[in-house]
């Protein structure tokens, strides 16, 4: 009794793999829509549209290629990064296994490519 523990048990796990904070993506959404005082959007709905598409068709292709990828819950979505001169360019990813902090990238990104997080 009055005694706790705390358990992680891990269910799947990769190495070696490229990784970008959750905040990444919840910036970009935040980033893509005008903000209630009215602020315009770092990135317009077009980039938006065409890097979404992207990604779900990169989501497609994995999926036909390696079918046990479903099971893993892979995600359709982009990122903003910081490009030349203070503007933004809206990057397609597909996203794998989270830890809840971290996304695995599994296409869209390499070694290197800063994105923004807020």
């Amino acid at each position: 009794p009055a005694m706790t523990a705390n358990v992680t048990i891990t269910v799947v796990q990769h190495h070696n793999v490229l990784t970008i904070p959750v905040s990444a993506v919840n910036f970009a959404r935040v980033a893509s829509s005008s903000s209630a005082s009215g602020t315009p959007p770092l990135v317009s709905q077009s980039q938006v549209a065409a890097a979404q598409s992207q990604a779900n068709q990169w989501l497609s292709d994995l999926q036909q290629k390696n079918s046990s990828l479903a099971s893993e819950n892979p995600l359709a979505a982009y990122v903003i990064e910081s490009a030349h001169h203070g503007t933004f360019t809206v990057k397609p990813v597909v996203l794998g296994l989270t830890d809840g902090a971290s996304y695995e990238v599994l296409q869209g990104l390499a070694i290197g490519e800063m994105v923004a997080v807020g």
